[in-house]
């Protein structure tokens, strides 16, 4: 058996968690479905991987509740068929930070991305309209203008580095002038993790340099 990766800054959390209580839909249903929020421990044998995922040009596609309803069952859909836990998400209007725990030996994040990517613009472009402008290359290969084609990736090391992640995935409305405060952001796991009492609601006032300086894809 390999180490245990601890989370706990505050007292002991329940394993898994389900029912998130949040006023936000898209975190109401992501919660309360299949997803749990993994906070009890990370075996080695796992892969613990942060993520930022990004809008075709930046465009703020994710901020209206027809997008969030589009992408949580496209979240569904690949979770139930490829399983993954959340350890923490952030969403915003035009990219998404989580950290994912991965089965024991099926570490294969691209295929559940493509495919939450390749459900949602279906959805999307179904459901809400035609999203940006298709560049030549886009037209060529018959390719909506949705998601940017990569993905930001990074290996969880250690329990420092799953707290900076982690803090970094909470913090990023404020960075980005969404919210003077954390708590104000409802589409994120922070409120989950007062909650559970992991977070003081009042956190983030005093983030380190450390994490606010940190670049992540975005």
């Amino acid at each position: 058996m390999g180490a245990q990766v601890g989370l706990h800054r505050s007292p002991i959390l329940p394993q898994t968690v389900v029912g998130c209580g949040l006023t936000a839909p898209f975190f109401i249903c992501l919660y309360n479905s299949s997803v749990c929020l993994n906070t009890a421990g990370h075996s080695s044998r796992a892969a613990h991987i942060f993520f930022t995922v990004v809008t075709y040009n930046r465009l703020p596609i994710l901020n209206s509740v027809e997008a969030r309803r589009v992408l949580r069952a496209a979240w569904e859909n690949v979770q139930e068929r490829f399983p993954f836990s959340i350890d923490a998400v952030c969403l915003l209007p035009e990219h998404i930070h989580c950290i994912w725990t991965l089965p024991e030996g099926d570490a294969n994040y691209s295929k559940r991305w493509g495919e939450i990517k390749r459900l949602f613009t279906k959805g999307y472009l179904d459901q809400i309209g035609p999203g940006g402008i298709r560049n030549e290359s886009r037209m060529r290969r018959g390719e909506a203008a949705i998601w940017q084609r990569r993905f930001w990736e990074h290996t969880i090391r250690d329990e420092a580095d799953l707290n900076r992640h982690r803090d970094y995935i909470h913090y990023n409305p404020v960075k980005h002038g969404l919210v003077r405060r954390v708590v104000e952001w409802p589409w994120s796991s922070f409120h989950r993790y007062v909650k559970m009492g992991y977070y003081e609601r009042g956190w983030g006032e005093a983030v380190g340099e450390e994490v606010r300086r940190m670049g992540c894809g975005e």
